[in-house]
This record gives C-alpha cells, sequence and structure tokens, in this order.
C-alpha cells in the first residue's frame, strides 16, 4: 500500500504536466493526410515548429506514463491482497516488463526529435511552411516510413489494446484468490473485498471505454482518410481520462484510504467523539457531538 501510494502521486505529476501541455498547445492530429500533420492551436503557436515538436511528445510521454501507472496500481492491488507474498526478484521482474514500453516509446521519441525535427535544414522547412499560417502552427509530422515513428506508434498501439487485457486477468485472478479464501475471512472482509472489487471492475473497464473507441477511429481515418474532427481534436485529451480518474476510484475502494479521508473531514467538520454513561442501565452509548 506505501507502493500504491507513490504511484498516485506520479500519475498526478504526469497529469499534470499532460493538462499543462495540452493548454498551452491546443493540439489537433490531422489524421486523413499521409503523412499525419500535427497542429498547434494554442499559445504554443508562436513557438518555433521543433519546440512544440518537443511538447507534442512531452505530452506523448505524459499519457502513455499515466496509462501504466494505472496498470502498475492493478499489480499492486493483486499483490497487496495476495496471502503469499510475491518473490522480490519476481515482482522487480514484472515491474520492469510493464514499463518496458514506456522506456522503448521515449527512446524512439529522442531519436525523432534529434534526427527529424532539430536539424537546421527541417527547422527551416517548418519555418517557411508556416509563414502563411495565422490560425495554426505545424509542429511536426507522423510518418510511418520513418523507423522510430513507426516502432513507437506500435508499442503505444499495442499498449492501448493491452491495458484491457492485463485488467481483465488481474480482475480474473483476483475474484478466483477471494472466492477461494472467503472461508477463511470475517463477513466484515469478504464485504471490504465486494467494494474493493467493485473499484477494479470500474478501473479495468476505464481503459476499454477510453482508449480502444479512440484508438479505433483513428485508424479507420488513416485507412479511409475520412476527416473526424472529433478524433482529431480529442485524440490527446481522451485517453488521460483513465490516470484522471483512477486515483479517486483507489481513493474510495481501498479502505486505508478511505478511511483517513474520512477522518480528514470529520477532523475538519470539528467533530468529536464522546462517551456518555447512562445512569440507570450503566451502559456506554457512543455518540457524536459537534
Amino acid at each position: 500500500m506505501e507502493k500504491l501510494k507513490y504511484v498516485m502521486i506520479n500519475t498526478s505529476v504526469f497529469q499534470t504536466a499532460h493538462v499543462s501541455v495540452c493548454w498551452l498547445m491546443q493540439f489537433r492530429q490531422v489524421s486523413n493526410i499521409a503523412p499525419i500533420q500535427i497542429w498547434s492551436y494554442g499559445l504554443g503557436k508562436y513557438f518555433p515548429a521543433h519546440i512544440g515538436y518537443m511538447f507534442y511528445h512531452i505530452m506523448q510521454t505524459c499519457t502513455f506514463a499515466s496509462g501504466i501507472s494505472v496498470v502498475i496500481s492493478l499489480f499492486l492491488k493483486y499483490q497487496a491482497v495476495r496471502l503469499t507474498p510475491f518473490d522480490p526478484k519476481w515482482r522487480k521482474f514484472v515491474l520492469f516488463l510493464i514499463i518496458l514500453p514506456l522506456i522503448i516509446s521515449v527512446s524512439m521519441e529522442v531519436v525523432l526529435i534529434v534526427d527529424h525535427s532539430l536539424p537546421l535544414e527541417i527547422r527551416e522547412h517548418y519555418e517557411q511552411l508556416n509563414l502563411s499560417n495565422e490560425q495554426y502552427t505545424i509542429v511536426g509530422v507522423i510518418d510511418f516510413f520513418i523507423w522510430p515513428s513507426t516502432v513507437n506508434t506500435s508499442v503505444m498501439v499495442l499498449s492501448v489494446f493491452m491495458f484491457p487485457v492485463v485488467g481483465l486477468l488481474s480482475l480474473w485472478k483476483m475474484r478466483k484468490l477471494f472466492k477461494r479464501t472467503s472461508d477463511r475471512v470475517s463477513a466484515i472482509k469478504n464485504s471490504q473485498r465486494r467494494l474493493f472489487l467493485i473499484g477494479l471492475v470500474i478501473q479495468t473497464f476505464l481503459p476499454l471505454i477510453f482508449y480502444c473507441p479512440i484508438s479505433l477511429v483513428y485508424f479507420y481515418c488513416i485507412r479511409t482518410k475520412e476527416e473526424i474532427l472529433l478524433q482529431q481534436y480529442f485524440m490527446f485529451t481522451l485517453p488521460a481520462c483513465p490516470a484522471l480518474i483512477d486515483p479517486y476510484i483507489t481513493l474510495y475502494f481501498v479502505k486505508p484510504y478511505r478511511d483517513t479521508i474520512k477522518n480528514w473531514f470529520t477532523m475538519r467538520m470539528g467533530t468529536k467523539k464522546v462517551v456518555i454513561v447512562s445512569p440507570a442501565t450503566m451502559n456506554s452509548t457512543l455518540m457524536i457531538v459537534e
């Protein structure tokens, strides 16, 4: 549970960075042309194109890292409810496999920035290209004929469709574990487990709701060259929603966090617990006095 707290802090940091870049740059991904162009409509349109391209990859990395944080939180929750702990080496290996796609993606993004954005001739090309653009700035392209772009896109796409699979697998294993051990714990503990599973169900279906539909529309636009503005403008905001909602689910459905929040609200409201003893019955009655 201590590690889960740090995962939530990590998610918050990446979410804050993602929202800040989205507000600053206001990207649009024009997927119906080849190569796919990235346009900026925000204050970032006044930046040089290579700066906007860097911000685009920073935002992409933040989105990816936030999504991986959701998967790590599922793994840590599964680890927390196991009767026998994982071997430390096995746990580190699993966490490395979860983070590996992010490492590959960031490496490809660095190559793309260094080789396909920073060279002088490329910067001059975008400077000339954007001279006549007043409403937006073209900051870069997604070109599947460039191998770093192909690798980066493939890793992110595979991860998008793997997130729900990992979530469903974790949910299935926890349900199986709870069912096998339900007769060994109290009724209160089983009730807490059911509430815990409800939170996991919500977490598992968040990627299905937010990742998969927009990704399928993205592939449809690439295939048919049809312009769908919903996909072009919301491609960068919808994938951030699972990581935005996930910490609140954890805070509510994980009992220690839920109890802590209740205590905070109790302290803020100034309530005190006072034991009043009835002289007639000499029985203790617990009352809440504000």
